[in-house]
């Protein structure tokens, strides 16, 4: 089975392995919609307590090339999607780092992709296996050419950290469409199906309201065109700014329960301009 390295130091590995259940999922379904995939689709299989002892995370995007898997998981960041302005569905990418995959370490300590890919009109299947132990290398079988089967990709992620009981509470699908609001909104054809649950922002929501700011001076006297989206909840949730690219995509969140007091007034507000963006790519969020 053929290694592909990682060309990064090990201490920075596994500063990136560190997040929280939800944005550490988040990140695996943005590389979903990111593929070229119209739906996502995540699977919680559950241990005979009651615990989850598998996650999958399936998408039918075009798969990982396999003669560049070596440039995808190993170059850490130096994405393949730096190169390409929109997936071939014609989407934004949210990730451009290639940051995104380590993410999964967060939830368990082995990870495997399981990817198919079209080439000159025929499909191959192959795996593509990290462990947390070892972060600095994936393990690649070689590819299969498979009749009848669809492209895409699931990502199976097993031994995991802890029992995660946040990814089965009833909020769950309330977190997911407060990521991911913005951006279902743009491109209303895309599902999210999250443990046979379809998760629909809008079924949670009281209203939305939508506010253009045009061109905002900053620092330098650089000016930069900006636009607010403010969600109110129909329950109870923590107050957070979402900066996003100018399509919704959010690439960090900021929580504000202190700036803001407004007893009952539950609400996400989604601030988008390219600069966010530019910004993402030159720094790491706090």
């Amino acid at each position: 089975m053929p290694k592909i390295p990682v060309n990064v130091k090990r201490d920075h590995l596994q500063s990136l392995t560190s997040a929280t259940p939800i944005n550490a999922l988040a990140e695996l379904i943005w590389n979903g919609f990111d593929s070229g995939s119209e739906q996502v689709q995540v699977f919680l299989e559950l241990n005979n307590i009651g615990g989850i002892s598998t996650i999958r995370v399936r998408d039918s995007g075009e798969g990982i090339d396999h003669t560049l898997a070596y440039t995808q998981f190993g170059n850490l960041g130096e994405s393949w999607k730096k190169n390409r302005g929109n997936n071939k569905a014609g989407r934004a990418f949210h990730g451009k780092n290639g940051k995104g995959r380590f993410k999964a370490f967060a939830l368990g300590a082995k990870v495997e992709w399981n990817t198919t890919f079209e080439k000159d009109g025929k499909q191959f299947t192959y795996l593509i296996t990290g462990n947390a132990n070892n972060l600095i290398d994936f393990d690649a079988t070689e590819p299969i050419e498979k009749q009848h089967i669809s492209h895409g990709t699931e990502v199976i992620i097993e031994n995991l950290n802890k029992s995660f009981s946040s990814l089965v509470a009833d909020s769950v699908h309330l977190e997911l469409a407060k990521i991911f609001a913005a951006y279902l909104t743009e491109y209303p054809s895309l599902q999210l199906i999250y443990d046979g649950v379809s998760v629909d922002p809008k079924s949670a929501q009281l209203r939305c309201d939508d506010y253009n700011l045009g061109d905002v001076e900053i620092t330098n006297g650089k000016s930069i065109t900006l636009a607010v989206s403010v969600i109110e909840w129909k329950m109870q949730t923590e107050r957070v700014f979402h900066l996003c690219d100018s399509k919704g995509i959010s690439l960090y969140e900021y929580p504000i329960k202190q700036q803001i007091r407004a007893p009952g007034f539950n609400f996400t507000a989604y601030i988008k301009s390219e600069h966010f963006l530019e910004l993402d790519k030159t720094m790491s969020w706090a």
